[in-house]
């Protein structure tokens, strides 16, 4: 970087970078638990919430927080499937917690830990 000396321009180039890299992350995992799951792909966003790790909507869409990157890779999968998991059950019904359990069965725990993680991965 040219303007390395740039505190904003650095900032700007890391958030970039942390983006970039939950695009791919994140998209593999998708691929991954769908295919355990049995449904279809959905389409990936990243978003920047401030209280959610991720969501889903009817249009088939799962948006996580791209700061989930430095979460530990268990974490990560954890949401991932509990977002999935709203594409065969849009709420936490015991079916859902079912579904989430079928392709994470420690999800007790991961969300717990989640939950203790929750400030450190809000500091940038």
């Amino acid at each position: 970087m040219p303007n390395h000396d740039d505190q904003a321009a650095v900032a700007r180039k890391v958030l970039q970078w942390y983006k970039k890299q939950a695009l791919v992350d994140f998209a593999r995992r998708l691929a991954l638990f769908s295919t355990k799951l049995g449904v279809a792909m959905p389409t990936l966003i990243l978003s920047s919430a401030r209280t959610r790790w991720g969501s889903c909507n009817s249009r088939k869409e799962v948006r996580l927080n791209w700061r989930l990157l430095q979460a530990p890779p268990h974490l990560i999968n954890y949401v991932i499937c509990h977002e999935l998991a709203h594409l065969k059950q849009m709420n936490h019904s015991a079916k859902f917690w079912a579904e989430v359990a079928s392709i994470y069965p420690d999800y007790k725990a991961a969300e717990k830990e989640l939950k203790a993680w929750s400030p450190k991965l809000h500091v940038m």
